[in-house]
């Protein structure tokens, strides 16, 4: 109760809680603005996607019937000519921590003519300088501003006091300096935390957010902020323990914030990429360029071999497709199967490249919390990674769907039509995500022990002089 009355009358703390709680609102409301630009802009394209497939099968179904011309509509059920759109859906809270949300492929543009590097070439491109600067979510100030903020009040938690001889007079009371120590850092973090928590809640709610579904999900968001600012506490105790002065410690809690927060996980993507490099990119493009050119010069004798192992694919006068359309289909059939190993290796190199960073993550406590917070919103890495293998995957469905219709040079039918794959994206089994988040908050908390245990042993021997 005497804490509670001395953190009321503290007016820099007092500033300092206002100021975390205008950040998260801040934060809440530029995040939920971003959610709701991709919210439309996937709505509108689903609702494109899907009118557009309703009219040509419309279309189809009226020129079978004989109600339709051909020529009233002459790209009706063309097989090169039909596509589809693959938009990876965002999440009901995925604007409290973008990530790489701006620079991951969202959209996949497939059809029969549409080459495997150019379906995502109509990825959404912002202004450079702000990609590069980054956005300022919640889960920026979580990670980067909350730990200054229990930095700056909680490593003073005894050497104020002791500067000014208040100390001594403390511990005559039956009170220990390991309890004092921990009451005082656990209280003012917490009372941040929960500034900052408040914020958030003010957020979503004027900010009209649509939380349905996304409980568990913040809930996993909440729950590692919260490990996350129990570990900045413990190191906060750890270096009050040493029973340095105050601007000592401060100078050590702004070291140790630049090592975990930048050193480290700079340090980490150093080692992943010395570890495990990726082959040249010089070598792809040179090897795709070259396969591409070897197959034109041998664009009519594959045309000839294929229609030898499907006689009834032979053309017939009014071929809807025209002979470039299907050499073109071919050629990049035969470029894909030449480079194939090449992709392979790539695709294997940067797992591994991946898979080592996964590893090197367990000892940043950034990196955990940050990959944590984006877990939880949708837009973590592995949700992308899934939908850029989604988005493959159907293409590859779609090119077999379409084939036999565009070396035959005939048109779609409309059930061929209707039963053309169609994008649906599928998230990761739930079982993951749940392990996934509860072994980062374990390994947070783990932290936190391993550094309030040692602070307990050295406050034991804590001098008040």
């Amino acid at each position: 109760k005497a804490e509670l009355v001395l953190v009321r009358r503290d007016r820099m703390f007092t500033i300092g809680s206002l100021f975390a709680f205008l950040l998260a609102l801040y934060a809440t409301f530029s995040g939920l603005q971003w959610q709701s630009d991709r919210w439309t802009t996937h709505s509108e394209g689903v609702t494109r996607v899907t009118a557009a497939a309703q009219r040509e099968a419309a279309q189809l179904r009226a020129i079978e019937s004989g109600e339709l011309a051909i020529s009233d509509a002459p790209a009706a059920g063309l097989p090169h000519v039909v596509r589809t759109e693959f938009a990876l859906p965002p999440t009901a809270i995925s604007g409290l921590a973008v990530g790489e949300a701006e620079l991951r492929p969202t959209y996949a543009s497939i059809s029969a003519t549409t080459r495997m590097h150019e379906i995502f070439r109509f990825q959404e491109v912002d202004n450079p300088v702000l990609l590069g600067w980054g956005r300022f979510d919640l889960a920026f100030v979580v990670i980067y501003l909350l730990p200054l903020l229990i930095a700056g009040f909680g490593c003073i938690a005894l050497s104020a006091d002791r500067e000014s001889r208040v100390l001594q007079l403390i511990l005559s009371q039956p009170v220990s300096a390991h309890r004092l120590a921990i009451l005082r850092v656990t209280l003012r973090g917490g009372l941040l935390v929960l500034a900052m928590l408040l914020g958030l809640a003010v957020g979503l709610l004027t900010g009209q957010a649509d939380l349905t579904g996304s409980a568990e999900g913040l809930a996993w968001f909440v729950s590692v902020i919260v490990a996350y600012s129990v570990f900045w506490c413990a190191l906060a105790l750890w270096i009050t323990s040493f029973g340095r002065s105050s601007e000592t410690n401060a100078l050590l809690m702004v070291i140790s914030w630049a090592i975990v927060v930048l050193i480290i996980p700079a340090i980490n993507t150093f080692v992943a990429r010395e570890i495990s490099p990726m082959p040249s990119r010089l070598e792809y493009i040179v090897s795709t360029r070259e396969a591409e050119n070897d197959a034109n010069l041998e664009a009519r004798e594959l045309l000839q071999n294929y229609l030898l192992d499907h006689p009834e694919l032979e053309a017939t006068r009014g071929d809807a497709v025209s002979p470039f359309i299907k050499t073109f289909f071919l050629v990049q059939r035969e470029v894909e199967r030449v480079i194939q190993p090449i992709v392979v290796r790539f695709e294997s190199a940067e797992y591994a490249q991946e898979r080592t960073r996964e590893t090197l993550r367990w000892i940043s406590p950034r990196d955990i919390a940050s990959e944590a917070l984006l877990l939880s919103t949708g837009n973590g890495g592995v949700r992308f990674a899934n939908f850029e293998r989604q988005a493959r995957a159907l293409r590859g469905d779609w090119l077999k769907a379409v084939e036999s219709a565009v070396i035959g040079g005939r048109r779609l039918t409309a059930i061929e039509f209707v039963r053309l794959p169609r994008p649906e994206f599928r998230e990761a089994a739930r079982e993951e995500t749940f392990r996934r988040h509860a072994l980062a908050v374990f390994v947070l908390l783990l932290f936190s022990i391993i550094a309030g245990i040692d602070a307990r042993r050295r406050l034991n021997n804590f001098s008040p002089a």
